[in-house]
């Protein structure tokens, strides 16, 4: 404690002898080229004065001398630091006095700041000099560029001032510069020159904002008026003030002019001159104000420029075009007129970094079109604005149509193409969003009714009707664009559109008489008395038939749907449709036709079905398609990439062909199969789908499903999802039709359909799914072996009992049923049948039992079971195979094992094991330590990669031994990657629950043998506690 006492009496003593004010007589002045009266202190800290002797950046405003953090370099990481003036006695002002200096700083814009603070009672306490929204009446001159201060780069010295509020009077003030940097990057950081401190002076004028009066911007005349905003900063009241002012119009020549304001503005007070102007012209304009007043202090704040835009309104008659031919290439960066397209404005005013770009690439026939380029902040918009006040929503059509290219990959709800009756009144109303509208880099064309969108938000047309076309920013890339081309805007008068063109019959049941649908529109404020359909039959004979229709009457803003009928779609085979209607003064033709719409037709199979393509020829389809040669299958892709293809490549799952979907990029395929079920129902028959799959790395997709409908009229039910089921490797796959329709409660019909779907971007072998074996029955007779009941291990074991658990899956009652029973061990495999004598009664289960089944050795068994003979379903005629060991006890020694017949080591494979018994060929370990045989990972060559393993003894039973019993044995081992290799001999004398290393110094590494053995090795030793 008593050291403590007297080191705060000898701070307190230090900072009172510093608390004399140094500074008492203004203006004061510090340009470092001598002796100055700043201190620095803080954490790491870098403040200076002297010569800067970097580069670049590092050099006094004038003179050579300067104030600054490290004038050679860059500032110190995890700096907190202080530059602090002399003390300064204003107790001799009535008006806070004004500092101000020459600034250049570069500092981290992420995380580093550079502020000033002030003291009124010589250093005890500090706070922060002005903020963000310092302005005029602050005597504030480039004051910080963010909430906390300077950060980023200026990279230039500028002019910086600031009053000092709060100081007037006191007779202990200082101000300190502020460093605050992190510990991450460092930067230049500041340099400061020609400080001053002086008085309020007596005449002082500070021009603050420059407006036009009016705001509205599309009907500015020859009488406008500038407005500009100013302080009297000056103690004396301003009684007259001369402003100047010079004004480049759009055409490039400058007006210059003045005005004098004469009006008694006090001290701080807040005023406001008009300056007349001719904006008569249509387009950009730029303004510079100076005041010119005798006397005043700072030239800093005297002069203001602007900008503003006379914007042009297209006023001519409808119908007008764009498609900005003869236009030079162009980049707008900031907010302007369109040069050579009236109405056209770029705002850029919410924006940052975006730009509007005439261009060659991409456009849509000719050599031009007009791209929005996304910036990094914000939105930015294209604008166009037309006098339509001849126009009203209630009595005139009008319609927008243009060509749109969207090759931006950032999605936004910001994203969108709108429409006010009234630029200055009314709101924007959302025609549509252009990023769902069209797929990515490629040309769409959108038709819109103006009226419609007007009419139903109550706003009408008026002589300043804007269209907006809108777009986000998300980075500055310079390569997400959205363009347009070919625009344009008409009042419809006539026009038919053909809406839709179906055929009243699904695929499966088509007629000699059926009947194609057209359905029509008509709109315009004018009426047609004629309206002629048309309809084009190009039959599976590829021959063409065209049929038309002309109706009498009065049309107008009416929709009716025309049918076709006594066709003849009965013939299997593809039939394509196009349809188009006709009328006189037809104004939009290109929605006069549809073209083309197909209809597949193949008559639905009988079961039993079965497609294995062996028959088809081989072929690729990329088109709606029946495939040449299979049973009433047809083929669609959704997407131009897709296909399906029958080939015998990739290794069929029988025979030497199968089929394959796949996509060249992103798109979607369906095979749907008909199927005849006439007389079927989900109640008593068993109506199974077995295909074999194979999976080529397909990504999880929603559509990568199998589904099914009792009709064509029904909804598709899920039937398999094959995405999590199907793998690499061929598998065979069995699923109920008749139990998937009845839990959603459909029924067989003459026409029920199968659906196999698959979606993806890549074609094979990167994606897509191969599809071998399609086959559809009804069960009649089915035997099902469900599983083998758990199996025990065995000791010493001759023979063993095995339940095998059946089931009767058809209808039929099964009697006398040979089951065999299948035992694999290292000594061959045994096959045991037995007969099932029944009767097992449809769907019953039984248990069925092979007893004393003879064990040929110790190892490591497999046990399976199948039918003999030949049912209707064979992807259930097996079980899986269930392992168990039967291991050898001993009780006698010695014990010898040299793998030269039958062994008693059993391998127990955790994962991917490679051990196996045989002669040894590879190239590290080539040959036997004695005999021809013996254990070895993989015979010839390598062990395998991610392997777990383990070779297990005998049991062995040492209860009548009076010492511990010794083991020997000849290991050779190769172990490249020893830190995450392991080889050891475990010992367990609890019949294998606990295990603990046997180590009798053997090993290189801690608990493992390491490297190599450079060939064989013996190695010895006891078992301990055995």
């Amino acid at each position: 404690m008593r050291f403590l006492f007297l080191t705060g009496i000898v701070f307190s003593i230090c900072c009172a002898q510093n608390s004399f004010a140094q500074i008492t007589t203004f203006p004061y002045q510090e340009d470092f080229e001598g002796s100055h009266g700043f201190t620095f202190s803080g954490t790491n800290s870098s403040w200076e004065v002297g010569t800067p002797s970097g580069v670049g950046f590092h050099v006094a405003y004038s003179g050579t001398g300067a104030l600054g953090t490290h004038l050679s370099g860059n500032h110190n990481d995890a700096e907190l630091s202080y530059a602090t003036s002399p003390v300064f006695d204003f107790s001799g002002l009535t008006d806070d006095p004004i500092l101000s200096f020459f600034l250049n700083y570069e500092v981290d814009s992420c995380c580093d700041f550079l502020y000033v603070e002030v003291s009124n009672n010589n250093g005890i306490s500090w706070t922060r000099l002005g903020n963000l929204y310092s302005s005029v009446p602050d005597w504030s001159e480039n004051w910080y560029n963010s909430p906390s201060g300077w950060f980023g780069g200026a990279n230039v010295y500028a002019f910086t001032q600031h009053t000092l509020p709060g100081l007037a009077g006191s007779s202990q003030a200082q101000f300190r510069f502020v460093l605050s940097a992190n510990g991450s990057d460092t930067y230049a950081g500041a340099i400061i020159d020609q400080i001053t401190v002086k008085e309020n002076p007596a005449v002082e004028v500070g021009l603050n904002t420059v407006s036009l009066l009016t705001t509205d911007p599309y009907s500015l005349g020859s009488t406008e008026s500038l407005q500009v905003g100013f302080y009297n900063l000056g103690t004396d009241s301003l009684d007259e003030v001369v402003f100047k002012y010079e004004l480049t119009s759009p055409l490039g020549s400058t007006t210059l002019d003045s005005v004098t304001f004469t009006y008694s503005v006090a001290y701080l007070q807040y005023a406001v001159a008009l300056l007349p102007m001719d904006l008569t012209a249509e387009g950009g304009y730029s303004v510079k104000v100076y005041s010119s007043l005798t006397g005043d202090q700072n030239p800093y704040n005297d002069t203001l420029y602007g900008t503003f835009v006379h914007r042009s309104v297209q006023t001519e008659a409808l119908p007008i075009h764009y498609d900005f031919e003869g236009l030079d290439t162009a980049q707008f960066l900031q907010g302007q007129e369109v040069p050579g397209v009236s109405g056209w404005y770029y705002d850029d005013t919410f924006d940052s970094n975006g730009q509007l770009q005439l261009t060659d690439d991409p456009v849509n026939g000719g050599n031009r079109s007009l791209c929005l380029v996304a910036g990094n902040v914000g939105y930015h918009e294209l604008l166009l604005t037309l006098d339509l006040s001849g126009y009203d929503v209630s009595d005139d059509e009008l319609i927008l149509s243009l060509d749109q290219w969207d090759g931006d990959n950032f999605s936004s709800s910001n994203d969108v193409v709108s429409i006010r009756g009234n630029a200055n009144t009314t709101p924007f109303v959302t025609l549509y969003d252009w990023q769902l509208a069209g797929d990515n880099e490629a040309w769409t064309s959108i038709r819109l009714n103006l009226s419609d969108y007007l009419a139903k938000e109550g706003q009408n047309y008026s002589g300043l009707t804007q269209i907006q076309f809108k777009q986000t920013a998300n980075n500055i890339s310079g390569t997400d664009k959205f363009c347009l081309d070919n625009i344009q805007l008409f009042a419809l008068q006539t026009n038919a559109r053909l809406d839709s063109l179906y055929s009243l019959s699904d695929t499966y049941s088509t007629t000699s008489t059926d009947t194609v649908a057209l359905q029509v529109t008509l709109e315009g404020k004018q009426a047609v008395d004629t309206v002629t359909t048309f309809l084009e039959v190009t039959w599976p004979d590829h021959t063409t038939t065209v049929l038309s229709e002309a109706l009498i009457g009065s049309f107008q803003d009416t929709t009716f749907t025309y049918y076709f009928s006594g066709l003849d779609l009965s013939n299997p085979g593809i039939y394509s449709f196009r349809g188009w209607v006709q009328v006189t003064g037809d104004e939009i033709p290109s929605d006069d036709t549809l073209a083309p719409a197909f209809l597949p037709v193949a008559a639905p199979a009988a079961l039993p079905y079965f497609e294995d393509f062996e028959s088809v020829p081989k072929a690729t389809y990329t088109d709606l398609a029946i495939p040449n040669g299979t049973q009433s299958l047809y083929f669609t892709p959704n997407g131009t990439p897709g296909r399906l293809r029958i080939t015998d490549a990739f290794a069929p799952y029988s025979g030497s062909q199968a089929m394959i979907l796949d996509n060249v990029s992103e798109s979607h395929n369906e095979v749907v199969i008909g199927l005849d079920l006439t007389g079927k129902t989900v109640a008593s028959n068993k109506i199974v789908l077995t295909l074999a799959m194979r999976d080529f790395g397909d990504e999880t997709d929603d559509e990568d499903r199998i589904f099914v409908r009792g009709s064509s009229e029904d909804a598709w039910a899920e039937l398999f999802d094959w995405s999590t089921e199907v793998s690499a490797e061929w598998q065979l796959f069995s699923m109920s039709l008749s139990e998937t329709l009845a839990a959603v409660g459909q029924e067989f019909s003459a026409n029920t359909q199968l659906k196999i779907s698959q979606s993806d971007n890549f074609p094979t072998p990167t994606d897509g799914v191969a599809i071998d074996d399609i086959r559809v029955l009804d069960l009649q007779t089915d035997i099902a072996l469900v599983s083998i009941a758990p199996v025990a291990n065995e000791l010493n074991a001759t023979e063993k009992d095995f339940s095998v658990t059946i089931a009767n899956n058809g209808v039929n009652t099964l009697s006398n049923v040979p089951i065999t029973l299948e035992l694999m061990g290292i000594a061959g495999t045994l096959q045991v049948t037995d007969t099932l004598t029944g009767p097992l009664l449809a769907d019953d289960t039984v248990s069925f039992d092979f007893l004393n089944v003879p064990l040929n050795g110790f190892n490591r068994f497999e046990v399976s079971a199948y039918v003999n003979g030949t049912d209707d379903l064979s992807t259930n005629d097996f079980t899986a195979p269930v392992s168990f060991l039967n291991v050898l006890q001993l009780d006698t020694l010695p014990y010898f094992e040299g793998f030269e017949g039958t062994y008693s080591i059993l391998v127990d494979d955790v994962s991917n094991a490679s051990w196996e018994v045989g002669e040894p060929t590879g190239t590290v370990i080539s040959e036997a330590y004695s005999g021809t045989n013996a254990m070895v990972t993989n015979l010839d060559g390598p062990f395998n990669g991610s392997e777990n393993g383990f070779l297990l003894s005998p049991y062995f039973d040492f209860s009548g031994l009076s010492v511990d019993p010794e083991v020997s044995f000849a290991l050779q081992y190769d172990l490249p990657e020893s830190t995450s290799q392991t080889l050891r001999i475990d010992v367990s004398l609890d019949s294998g629950n606990t295990w603990w290393v046997l180590d009798n110094g053997w090993y290189e590494e801690f608990e493992s043998w390491d490297a190599s053995s450079d060939g064989w090795r013996r190695f010895r030793g006891p078992i301990t506690g055995a």
